[in-house]
């Protein structure tokens, strides 16, 4: 999910409203990465209950993740731009985690 070796440090979180996803209201260097994207990668967990997803956007500068912890709730939508080792947690804690 870094194919130009970038996620070189973490960047502050920010809380999203769910509607901001939806309704392209997302701004700042977030939306300059949503829209400015060489490669868009997402993991979502598949089960009976819609399960957390993270979405990655690498440009040529940074990669930027969307953390959702559960589809369509009020809150639990996380960004920020990342580094390498907190990418790479996202994604192990994705695929390790029990079955619901």
């Amino acid at each position: 999910m870094d194919p130009f070796g970038v996620a070189d440090r973490d960047g502050k979180e920010q809380q999203l409203d769910p509607t901001a996803l939806t309704s392209d209201q997302v701004d700042g260097p977030l939306a300059e990465a949503i829209n400015n994207a060489l490669v868009v990668c997402q993991l979502i967990v598949l089960a009976d209950q819609p399960g957390p997803l993270v979405t990655a956007y690498a440009t040529e500068d940074a990669v930027w993740t969307v953390s959702v912890d559960k589809p369509q709730a009020p809150t639990g939508i996380r960004a920020r731009k990342v580094g390498e080792r907190t990418l790479n947690s996202e994604i192990v804690r994705l695929i390790t985690m029990p079955a619901l």
